[in-house]
């Protein structure tokens, strides 16, 4: 895939705003294992990006996800996915909320492992470890490793109504020094008004150890409603709560969260994608509050086979108690893609 881009700040600052167009290559592969009882994923990308103006901000990612299940017995099974992304460039709306201000190269693996039990019909136990890497390439930014535990149920009332409990602990480490450590309780329900429509609400409540080893307790709240018309097209609207750690910063960050996002096959060429973000935070330690809202919308439309013309626009704006942590960005792209 070739795409020609527009980034009207490339530094992601109001100071020293630098705008640029780029070109950017990207090659991939998807690797598909099916077998009776196993089932394997692996996607691979590498893109290069060579700036018109500012040539010193060349750059290479890459971005692999590796999505493994297998089937123990037919109560028990497994799911492994690992995702190692190393890039200088946000990959969604709520990443760019998570990423803070200022130009940097990033590098995160996150891996997750997943085991089922179904005890009967009605009720499955799942139990999960996760472990986050992150690395950052700036000195005032702070790599951290994040291991996280938890247990969960899940309870079939009826064919309508699913109940949800799960309880956990996790632990970010941090590589200037210090510790955030959490546990948490929740309780939720999934209702499915149709077999395309569901509502999933969740409430809990979590303490959380900082790094002073002051430890606070906060509720959470997460609801989702998902709505798959046809196999498609989807719409998912979600809002959450949550007070949880900073993968940059030895700090604590509480944040609320909307998102909306839009997949539409509309025909066998045209596909449309449409995505909405609002979030607003604040850091434990130093006060400080970044709001940021955003949309994009792109579409894929295939001009003969295996050839598509891609587009996509994104505006994000993010305002702050921090005047240097305030920017506007907007980001627009148009390009072929070819499948082999």
């Amino acid at each position: 895939m070739v795409l020609e881009e527009y980034d009207s700040n490339i530094s992601y600052t109001a100071e020293n705003e630098l705008s640029d167009w780029i070109t950017r290559t990207q090659t991939g592969v998807d690797i598909i294992y099916e077998g009776k009882v196993d089932r394997a994923k692996l996607t691979a990308d590498v893109y290069h990006r060579f700036y018109q103006k500012y040539s010193e901000f060349d750059n290479t990612s890459e971005d692999l996800f590796l999505d493994v299940t297998h089937e123990f017995t037919k109560y028990d099974s497994m799911r492994l996915t690992d995702h190692l992304t190393h890039s200088t460039e946000p990959t969604s709306l709520e990443a760019q909320f998570d990423r803070g201000t200022g130009r940097y190269a990033y590098s995160s693996n996150d891996l997750e492992i997943t085991y089922y039990h179904d005890v009967t019909s009605q009720l499955r136990n799942i139990l999960r470890f996760g472990n986050q890497l992150d690395y950052r390439s700036r000195s005032d930014l702070t790599d951290s490793t994040l291991y996280s535990l938890s247990e969960g149920v899940e309870y079939a009332f009826n064919s309508r109504d699913i109940g949800l409990a799960e309880i956990g602990y996790a632990m970010r480490d941090y590589s200037l020094g210090g510790d955030i450590q959490s546990y948490y309780l929740t309780l939720g329900l999934r209702h499915y008004f149709s077999s395309q429509l569901s509502l999933q609400a969740v409430a809990g409540y979590g303490f959380l150890t900082n790094t002073q080893n002051s430890t606070s307790g906060n509720p959470t709240y997460s609801l989702t409603l998902t709505d798959e018309v046809t196999d498609q097209l989807r719409a998912i609207l979600a809002y959450s709560w949550q007070n949880s750690t900073s993968a940059s910063s030895s700090d604590a960050f509480k944040s609320e969260r909307v998102s909306f996002g839009l997949i539409d096959q509309v025909n066998l060429r045209l596909r449309v994608d449409l995505n909405a973000f609002y979030g607003s935070g604040t850091y434990d330690t130093s006060k400080t509050k970044n709001t940021l809202s955003g949309a994009s919308a792109g579409f894929a439309y295939e001009l003969f086979r295996a050839t598509s013309l891609v587009a996509s626009i994104s505006y994000t704006q993010q305002d702050s108690n921090v005047l240097t942590d305030e920017y506007t960005r907007t980001f627009a792209s148009v390009g072929i893609r070819r499948e082999f």
